[in-house]
């Protein structure tokens, strides 16, 4: 995981091609996988597929650099299937505990990313824009319950 993490960062720093909406989007993805304490935090049934969405981050800057039109398209649904997720978490106590499906939509958010970015990677999960919506809601009722 830690050698895919290196190859996705020096890629990214030498590619001059890859407009800055996607880098920063790249760039935080990282943030968010590989952190200090990475590994125990990630919960393991999904822990085991960090290399895949780092081989998904790879994929998408090739498509990247061989001008791939659909990616903006495809960051657009990304960012719309996060920011629900994003909003909550602001409002969550830092250093609690999310609750269960709460964390599961944050990874199926990564799994979104495999099935529009590197489709060849295939998913863990059926996930779709119309699915994560659904897992929202229900992730939203069980967080206020």
């Amino acid at each position: 995981v830690l050698e895919l993490y290196r190859q996705v960062r020096e890629r990214l720093d030498q590619l001059e091609r890859v407009p800055d909406r996607a880098r920063l989007d790249i760039e935080a993805q990282l943030s968010a996988l590989i952190y200090a304490g990475f590994l125990t935090a990630t919960p393991s049934q999904w822990r085991r597929h960090l290399a895949r969405y780092l081989k998904g981050s790879l994929s998408r800057l090739d498509k990247l650099t061989a001008g791939h039109p659909k990616d903006g398209v495809h960051q657009d649904y990304v960012q719309k299937a996060q920011a629900p997720l994003e909003r909550w978490r602001q409002q969550w106590p830092a250093g609690r505990p999310w609750p269960g499906p709460m964390t599961e939509y944050r990874w199926l958010v990564e799994e979104f990313r495999v099935s529009l970015f590197a489709q060849s990677l295939g998913t863990s999960v059926r996930v779709s824009g119309k699915r994560l919506e659904e897992r929202w809601s229900a992730a939203a009722k069980a967080a206020t319950a």
